[in-house]
């Protein structure tokens, strides 16, 4: 497999047009390192996420954010998707992240305007109901 080479143009003109209209969240269930949480952290503020949010919360704290991303977007813990799903953005879509045959390539998914992207934990996946609650199931190559 080749990479994909874009041009600074292509992801001026990627930035230029999410913020026309529409926004993202990232929501992770159960995360296990806090490694992985700041790199979550680091490619949400990147890739211009709206807010990040977690359920359950397995990992140790970082002492130092290095990116201080949590200065620059909302950073929330909820103990349930019940709970994260009270207080989700009105008119938003939960898209589900994960392995599973039946789900879409993320390559032929046209994304809605309005959506939280949901992943399961390092060591796991989405809880089975919590999977169906997901208007939208994809999964990456």
């Amino acid at each position: 497999m080749s990479a994909v080479s874009v041009g600074v143009d292509e992801f001026q003109r990627l930035f230029e047009e999410k913020d026309k209209r529409g926004f993202f969240g990232i929501l992770l269930h159960n995360p296990k390192y806090s490694c992985n949480i700041g790199c979550i952290m680091r490619s949400a503020a990147i890739f211009r996420a709206s807010f990040v949010a977690t359920i359950g919360e397995r990992y140790k704290r970082q002492r130092q954010d290095t990116t201080h991303t949590a200065q620059h977007l909302p950073v929330w813990n909820f103990n349930s998707l019940k709970h994260f799903m009270e207080c989700m953005p009105v008119n938003c879509d939960l898209c589900a992240v994960e392995k599973v045959e039946t789900a879409k390539c993320i390559s032929n998914f046209v994304h809605p305007p309005r959506c939280v992207y949901f992943f399961g934990s390092e060591d796991g996946s989405i809880p089975e109901a919590d999977y169906k609650v997901s208007r939208y199931k994809i999964k990456l190559p």
